[in-house]
């Protein structure tokens, strides 16, 4: 029973049986009397729990009482728990072009793979680079390929690097200065250059690898391949043109997929070329075809492949191909509980896949619902104390008072812990 001041009121079972607005009642220090009125009205039935409050609750409040009392394991309904995402990641940026006329092969662009623990209710930023230009007969070297980055939410900013471009053996006079090749996330491959010997493009350190050299090369007009994220650029010889080094293999989507190839080398005839020029797994665009005037393949879109070298027979003015843009792609276990992207769902997992050049946005929900929802989510036992492997919330819509404990069991025996 209870009395606000106004309205006394009994309440059975924890419904609410009967109530009244009596006059000249009052609380005082007077005895207290449980089952009995002022007079000589008694309750019909049994009391298993008495209470004494110094207020009056709420009919949420005496409901909440009776549950507790009369069913003290029982499972709330209106619980629901939301999970934030590990986020696993894969950055790739655009891939750079190849020279002009007969040159190198362009970089891969950069590549960054790992994971991070994500945030409900939040935007993440994606920006995805484009590939470079191929060399033309105004720019003669290819350009180096735009990042691609992820950020947001106190996470660092991870930018993946635009490959290297490749080099033109035109790019200082015809024939003239160095050859070196241009760095980037993976370096573009050296040029020819009279008899000299040239280092390829250096790489940006854990993003990929440099790009080929030109050694021993005996007046052949042999060019150096591009590095990928996985293997250097193809060297330049004598008798070898280089090929584009290989990328990485990624199953972030469920497919097994290689990502940042470098661009294969072109040549110029006579040459006494064995072969090469071939674009490295993962998007890398081949060198022009020998004894031809043949522009460089480009690279791959979505890959960062490095675009492949041009080459010629005799004068000749092709363009090196152009880098293949990057791409981001953003998986977690369970269902969709964020927008952007291309959304699929393998394995398990959902995959945000960023394949638009320019800026978007990851827009993670609150990823609740009603009930509760678990997940499958798995970290290294050997995670030093301290190391945050999961962030869990609840919400209870009758109280905001809520603890956790861990419980052991197997499921069947500790569903109320």
């Amino acid at each position: 029973a209870k009395f606000d001041g106004t309205t006394r009121s009994v309440w059975v079972n924890g419904v609410l049986a009967g109530q009244d607005t009596p006059s000249g009642h009052n609380v005082n220090s007077s005895l207290i009397q449980i089952s009995k009125t002022y007079g000589s009205e008694y309750q019909r039935g049994k009391i298993k729990v008495a209470m004494i409050y110094n207020r009056a609750l709420s009919s949420n409040e005496l409901s909440q009482n009776y549950t507790a009392i009369t069913n003290p394991n029982s499972a709330p309904t209106d619980l629901s728990f939301a999970l934030a995402p590990n986020i696993d990641y894969l950055i790739v940026a655009g891939g750079g072009g190849g020279g002009y006329r007969h040159a190198s092969g362009g970089g891969a662009g950069g590549l960054l793979t790992g994971s991070f623990m994500g945030s409900l209710n939040t935007s993440y930023s994606i920006s995805v680079g484009a590939g470079g230009a191929g060399g033309t007969n105004s720019t003669k070297n290819g350009s180096n390929g735009s990042n691609s980055q992820l950020s947001g939410d106190g996470l660092q900013t991870l930018i993946a690097i635009g490959g290297g471009g490749g080099t033109s053996y035109d790019a200082q006079g015809v024939g003239g200065g160095q050859g070196t090749g241009i760095n980037g996330g993976s370096g573009g491959g050296a040029s020819y250059r009279n008899g000299i010997n040239s280092n390829g493009g250096t790489a940006t350190n854990g993003q990929g690898y440099n790009g080929g050299n030109i050694i021993s090369s005996s007046g052949q007009y042999n060019h150096a391949g591009g590095g990928g994220a996985g293997a250097p650029g193809g060297n330049g010889t004598s008798t070898r043109r280089g090929d584009g080094g290989d990328g990485i293999q990624s199953s972030i989507t469920g497919t097994a997929t290689y990502y940042a190839g470098g661009g294969g080398g072109g040549t110029h005839n006579p040459a006494p070329s064995s072969g090469g020029g071939a674009g490295g797994q993962g998007g890398g665009g081949a060198g022009g075809t020998a004894g031809q005037n043949s522009p460089g393949v480009s690279g791959t879109a979505n890959t960062g492949g490095g675009g492949g070298g041009a080459s010629t027979s005799s004068g000749g003015n092709s363009s090196g191909g152009a880098g293949g843009s990057g791409i981001v792609i953003l998986r977690y276990l369970g269902t969709p509980i964020a927008s952007g992207g291309t959304v699929t769902q393998n394995g398990g997992y959902t995959i945000h896949s960023f394949t638009q050049v320019g800026n978007s946005n990851l827009v993670v929900s609150s990823g609740g619902g009603s009930g509760t929802t678990t997940s499958t989510a798995s970290f290294d036992e050997g995670s030093a104390v301290g190391t945050v492997v999961a962030t869990l919330t609840a919400t209870d819509s009758d109280t905001t008072n809520l603890t956790y404990s861990l419980a052991t069991g197997n499921g069947t025996t500790d569903q109320h812990n």
